[in-house]
């Protein structure tokens, strides 16, 4: 899975509006599904592979809206039709996070 942080390359693009407004968005017909406080080490390849994708954006702003805190689960469906999943483990300007990737 490819990222990035200022371009538009890759598949996900963790994009900082302003000083409040972030959110993680898809982009080069990838998509995410949120799986909230999942387990990410139970999340297999199979449901992965289950799930229904979208091309909305989630939001990670800092306020009440942010679905990305600390523990967050995402799927992701690369543009290549690969999969994986990204859990957030701090969450800041910078977003730290742990990625596994399937072929």
């Amino acid at each position: 899975m490819e990222s990035c942080s200022g371009g538009t390359s890759g598949d996900v693009w963790w994009e900082q509006i302003d000083a409040v407004n972030r959110r993680l968005v898809p982009q080069n017909g990838a998509a995410l599904a949120n799986l909230h406080t999942a387990s990410f080490d139970s999340v297999s390849v199979q449901q992965l592979r289950s799930l229904s994708y979208s091309s909305t954006p989630i939001d990670g702003s800092n306020n009440a809206a942010n679905q990305l805190i600390r523990g967050t689960v995402v799927a992701v469906r690369t543009r290549g039709g690969h999969y994986g999943k990204v859990r957030v483990d701090s969450y800041g300007y910078k977003l730290g996070v742990t990625v596994t990737t399937y072929a």
